[in-house]
């Protein structure tokens, strides 16, 4: 069907699925990249948003599909799945300390719920303590070119398991980022090779040289960041206005190539209003 219409965002949605259920992750990977373009050019976002949620489940490093996915979300005026992925993607940026990336989602997920005042307000004092957490302006400069080869290595390294390149890859990124002045990301770094290796004396030596008189206060400003940020995803899901019978098609259409709990959520989701309640507890 493909080589009679390479543009059909079903069939090539399908076959990528098949690659996956045979076993082949890498053309299954390299297929769902492919329906992801296609759906979205298409604007097929529903088959756009399962190729996303099929790569997260080969390559969890690609965190920007939740991103993706919201956006792919919005664009079919679906709000809780929107606020849904865009907080899926939060939680991976905690675990990379991305503040400033952090506030942008908040800031967004506020911009498209108006009626929902008080998430406006709560972005704003997000936003303010992030701007003091990140008051050094070394750590918030966007990364050189001649710094991310180096960062690039460590990724390789992990990818490969050989625990001795990685130690290797990560000293040689950390020491760099120490020279050009990302004192708190060079700290990171070596805290990392720590948990990994002990003993290692250049990493414990840099860690207590590394520290500094602010490091209550960041500490503090932390956990009010993520107070802040869990008081912001409680009152998120306090009001949303949107129709539901779409999530009654992208319950069809995740169903159709296995993603049963992905397609339970939609479903769900279908069954709060409109006009297709009925057969969506049906389906459920």
């Amino acid at each position: 069907v493909i080589l009679l219409d390479s543009e059909d965002s079903e069939f090539n949605l399908i076959l990528a699925e098949i690659y996956h259920q045979t076993g082949n992750e890498r053309q299954a990977r390299d297929q769902f990249e492919k329906s992801l373009r296609i759906s979205e050019k298409a604007a097929d976002y529903g088959r756009a948003i399962a190729a996303c949620h099929r790569i997260l489940a080969i390559d969890r490093e690609r965190i920007e599909l939740y991103n993706k996915s919201g956006e792919l979300y919005f664009r079919m005026g679906l709000k809780s799945g929107t606020v849904r992925e865009w907080l899926k993607y939060v939680d991976q940026l905690k675990l990379r300390s991305d503040f400033t990336g952090i506030c942008a989602v908040y800031q967004k997920i506020a911009g498209i719920l108006p009626e929902n005042p008080g998430l406006r307000e709560l972005a704003g004092r997000v936003k303010k303590i992030s701007d003091q957490l990140l008051s050094d302006t070394s750590e918030t400069a966007p990364e050189p070119a001649d710094i991310a080869p180096y960062r690039r290595l460590v990724e390789v390294a992990m990818r490969m398991g050989q625990a001795k390149k990685i130690i290797e890859t990560q000293l040689s990124y950390a020491r760099v980022l120490q020279r050009r002045g990302f004192v708190r990301k060079a700290k990171a770094v070596y805290q990392k090779i720590l948990e990994k290796d002990p003993g290692n004396e250049e990493a414990l030596s840099k860690v207590l040289l590394l520290q500094d008189n602010s490091q209550v206060d960041q500490t503090r400003l932390q956990e009010e960041f993520y107070n802040l940020g869990r008081q912001f995803q409680e009152t998120v899901w306090s009001r949303i206005d949107e129709a539901y019978e779409p999530y009654y098609d992208l319950g069809l259409i995740f169903r159709q190539i296995g993603l049963r709990d992905e397609s339970i959520i939609e479903f769900q989701q279908a069954i709060k209003g409109g006009g297709r309640q009925l057969k969506a507890f049906e389906m459920l």
